[in-house]
């Protein structure tokens, strides 16, 4: 394997996003003790300020994190366009590593009309991963708490990696409430892959 090494001096954040943005990086994979109390809700870790900042897709492994490879990936999903925006690259790393999709679909309304959304929204979503020929299964929950919601799907189903889309709410440092990709980073002793969202309202399900 061929290494480069840099060396540089500063806020660690902002050294990492000089790098990819030279270098033309294509991911960050960074370690991390998590955050907590006041530090998760009002500072945040160095590895959420760099998720935030870097414009490529980012991995964070927590320290004690034993899991190797990715055999499989737990994917969330909301009633949202942008939570799509995690599908085709985690259908790429899924194809790359022969793993299994474990897609995990979060009911927040009770609205009618909302859940047929979100039942559309589900099976484009598994439209795409069958199309792919990538093995998955599929659970659909109801709650308001994606994160915690998450965490316990994971946990259940033995997975090496979380795939989560940076949160625009974040750039808001959470309020009282971490997003999803602060959640995770902070508390999963799974590998987390944060993506960042595109500009826009709406985000293709198209390969990208």
């Amino acid at each position: 394997i061929d290494i480069k090494i840099n060396v540089s001096k500063g806020n660690p954040a902002e050294e990492i996003e000089t790098a990819v943005v030279s270098n033309h990086i294509d991911v960050v994979i960074m370690g991390t003790h998590g955050a907590s109390g006041f530090n998760e809700y009002f500072i945040g870790s160095n590895a959420h300020k760099t998720i935030k900042r870097c414009p490529c897709p980012v991995i964070t492994v927590q320290a004690g994190s034993n899991k190797t490879g990715f055999q499989h990936i737990v994917l969330p999903v909301e009633n949202s366009y942008h939570s799509l925006e995690k599908v085709n690259r985690t259908v790429d790393l899924a194809k790359l590593y022969a793993a299994k999709i474990h897609l995990l679909g979060v009911r927040h309304e009770e609205e009618e009309l909302a859940l047929k959304k979100f039942d559309i929204m589900i099976e484009n979503v598994e439209n795409v991963i069958a199309h792919a020929g990538v093995a998955y299964d599929k659970t659909i929950i109801d709650g308001d708490h994606i994160g915690e919601q998450t965490l316990k799907f994971a946990k259940k189903t033995n997975a090496d990696l979380i795939v989560v889309l940076a949160d625009k709410e974040s750039e808001l440092n959470d309020a009282p409430f971490a997003a999803l990709a602060k959640q995770m980073v902070n508390h999963s002793k799974i590998p987390v892959l944060s993506i960042k969202p595109k500009e826009g309202k709406y985000a293709p399900l198209s390969p990208i």
